[in-house]
């Protein structure tokens, strides 16, 4: 059976699309939206819908997201956290474990914002907060190659084999990584690196660096693209500078439109 679209018939062939919408509305990325429309959690004027180029018309139509009616964000936020160990990268967590808004200003609370990728609970350092799911896309987007920097603190130097095989990029769970950017920290004690990868697989770092034999005590990002931690204390949260957000945009923008 055709899937229907909740519009009237003089609205089917016009309008924004339906993810599109989504993104724009700070509902998450499109991985996370598609995700959202596959499973029937999106209706359009009370209707399940499942096509992601559906048209709606966000001043005609009732979108809603698990329930809750969803509009177009009035004011795109884009705001940096230095994660502390402990805190979860969700909005929300139904063990009762502090997440990220635990952390987040009052009054960016109700901005629909989410992460942009995530660190696991024992990972610190960088991460982007945003309603911009366009933007968060282009981040996370495998395509785009997106560049993460770590500083890693392992049990013990690694040999110039291990360093080898990092920098060509080793088996995890029977898929081949892409190959690894690697350098020792020369401010810090032999057992720093810092680890440059563009992939974003859940626990990429502590897997990677177990595949050739070292177990990692410290894991900290501090780059995203070219959004770098700096010097934002651990669980502080601020906007990005018109510098840093123009800077990131423009990056990330280009390079998308030149792949």
């Amino acid at each position: 059976m055709e899937q229907k679209s909740g519009l009237r018939e003089d609205q089917r062939e016009t309008g924004q699309s339906l993810i599109s919408f989504l993104t724009s509305a700070g509902v998450g990325s499109r991985r996370h939206c598609f995700q959202l429309l596959t499973t029937g959690k999106v209706l359009v004027n009370n209707e399940v819908v499942l096509r992601s180029s559906t048209p709606v018309h966000p001043d005609a139509d009732v979108v809603t997201v698990e329930g809750q009616r969803v509009y177009l964000v009035s004011r795109k936020i884009y705001l940096k956290l230095n994660k502390p160990a402990g805190v979860i990268s969700t909005t929300s967590d139904d063990r009762g474990r502090p997440t990220i808004m635990d952390l987040v200003p009052q009054p960016f609370r109700d901005m629909r914002l989410f992460p942009v990728g995530r660190l696991d609970a024992n990972t610190t350092g960088l991460l982007l907060l945003t309603n911009d799911g366009n933007l968060a896309n282009r981040l996370t987007h495998p395509r785009f190659e997106v560049e993460k920097e770590y500083h890693v603190e392992l049990d013990d130097t690694l040999t110039p084999s291990q360093q080898k095989a990092l920098m060509e990029g080793v088996t995890i769970n029977g898929q081949q990584t892409a190959p690894a950017q690697l350098r020792q920290l020369a401010q810090k004690d032999e057992a720093w690196y810092s680890i440059i990868v563009h992939e974003g697989r859940k626990r990429h770092i502590r897997l990677m660096c177990m595949a050739v034999g070292r177990i990692v005590r410290t894991l900290k990002r501090v780059r995203i693209h070219n959004l770098r931690l700096g010097q934002l204390p651990l669980g502080k949260v601020e906007e990005l500078s018109l510098k840093e957000l123009e800077d990131l945009l423009a990056v990330v923008y280009d390079q998308s439109a030149a792949g």
